[in-house]
């Protein structure tokens, strides 16, 4: 896969995980394909490979990732450490440790000078 900039994953906090207005948008407009789905939480893919999260009650998001709405944009970056270095350059505040949750992926969220919180993901 070549490794650009690019929009990768779509999270968005309400009532429910499945059955919400965005949900239904994703699945019966965009023909979503769902891949995962437990309490509190569905993932489904778009053609292109975004994914979009749809939390509920009884999932358990990142720490702060809701902090200051319900909806963030995560987007696929080559070299995570270089974009955020260059973020808090520009006075953005990463919001909690870089995480490594397999053997080539890493992603963090961070907080940019109006607030809004993004995350960013790499993997090699």
């Amino acid at each position: 896969m070549k490794k650009t900039n690019s929009l990768y994953r779509l999270s968005f906090r309400g009532e429910t995980a499945k059955g919400s207005p965005i949900e239904r948008f994703a699945t019966t407009i965009l023909n979503a394909k769902n891949i995962l789905e437990e309490p509190g939480l569905k993932l489904c893919q778009l053609e292109d490979g975004t994914l979009l999260e749809f939390y509920g009650t009884g999932s358990f998001p990142p720490e702060n990732m809701f902090k200051n709405g319900n909806t963030v944009i995560s987007f696929r970056v080559p070299d995570l450490q270089q974009s955020l270095d260059r973020l808090l350059n520009e006075g953005a505040r990463l919001v909690a440790d870089i995480k490594f949750p397999r053997s080539g992926f890493a992603f963090c969220h961070v907080q940019l000078k109006d607030d809004q919180i993004i995350g960013l993901f790499e993997e090699r």
